[in-house]
């Protein structure tokens, strides 16, 4: 099941980069709705779903941290890579695909817990009980940046890079889908929607 997901997740995205069939929006909806119910299916995998009040206080660190971390990587592509700061802008262009309160519904219900609940509590849990925490982490990681490659943006497979490998340090930490979900979906309203890197 787990090699299922994988292929599903490599597919939804090369769909949602490449063919454009969809809405862009509409289509990561489904595709991130569709993986997590994948992963609460297989029975065989528990997702770490532990409600605690540390929970809110390390999403809001989580948030604090990426939007820093990515403010300051906007300003030195800004600054010191230009050639590069129009493919933030392709990013942010996804944004004409649809109205600002259905982007934030969605990264908020949808896209950002559902790719939680796949991308760390299945997939890297999965990772982390067959090779050990440290190996099924990277693994994990990679996976999620790699997929990202089919936008053909060197900008957004960064960011991914680099947002999947914090998430992914927070659920090793906790091993608890909590601080994960709620500052994945808050962040990229956030980042997207609210106080955009990009106008």
């Amino acid at each position: 099941m787990l090699l299922f997901g994988i292929f599903l997740a490599v597919l939804f995205w090369m769909l949602l980069f490449c063919l454009k069939i969809v809405n862009f929006w509409a289509g990561m909806s489904l595709a991130t709705f569709l993986l997590a119910a994948l992963a609460v299916l297989d029975r065989r995998r528990r997702l770490r779903l532990d409600f605690k009040a540390s929970s809110l206080f390390w999403a809001s660190a989580i948030i604090l941290a990426l939007y820093l971390i990515f403010w300051v990587g906007n300003w030195l592509v800004a600054t010191f890579l230009g050639q590069l700061a129009p493919q933030i802008g392709d990013i942010y262009g996804l944004k004409h695909q649809g109205r600002d309160l259905f982007i934030a519904l969605g990264l908020l219900f949808v896209i950002g817990p559902g790719e939680e609940i796949f991308w760390r509590g299945y997939l890297q849990e999965s990772l982390m009980e067959r090779w050990g925490p440290a190996t099924g982490y990277f693994l994990a990681t990679a996976l999620y940046t790699l997929v990202h490659l089919w936008s053909g943006n060197f900008m957004l497979v960064l960011a991914a890079g680099v947002a999947g490998a914090a998430w992914g340090l927070v659920y090793w930490r906790f091993r608890n889908l909590w601080p994960g979900i709620i500052s994945h979906a808050v962040w990229d309203v956030l980042a997207f929607v609210i106080l955009p890197y990009w106008r």
